[in-house]
């Protein structure tokens, strides 16, 4: 299997989850984080330091739907103008284990 993170502006969750929603996924994380990335390296001296906030979104694939899904998460993060970007990093899982739920 394969694990999708996405970091993203917060306000791009909804817009995010609802296409991924559309598509389907299930087993969709979203995560509160704070972070900053290329936006500080032209930005003001006194921000050096300072956390923005942000989302992370994790999803666990077959690899054969990893394709499509990345190109829906891409197509879902550019529409926005301030909104859009982000980040999505793609890693390998050795092993996924589900716990049932107790009855």
């Amino acid at each position: 299997m394969k694990l999708i993170t996405v970091i993203v502006r917060p306000t791009a969750v909804s817009r995010l989850a609802s296409a991924l929603r559309r598509a389907r996924v299930s087993g969709v994380t979203v995560s509160k984080v704070e972070g900053f990335g290329s936006e500080h390296l032209a930005a003001d001296v006194d921000l050096f330091g300072r956390l923005n906030p942000r989302a992370k979104i994790e999803v666990a694939v077959n690899p054969d739907e990893l394709q499509p899904i990345v190109a829906m998460v891409k197509e879902a993060l550019s529409k926005q103008g301030k909104d859009s970007g982000g980040m999505v990093f793609i890693s390998d899982l050795d092993e996924v284990i589900r716990i049932p739920r107790s009855q």
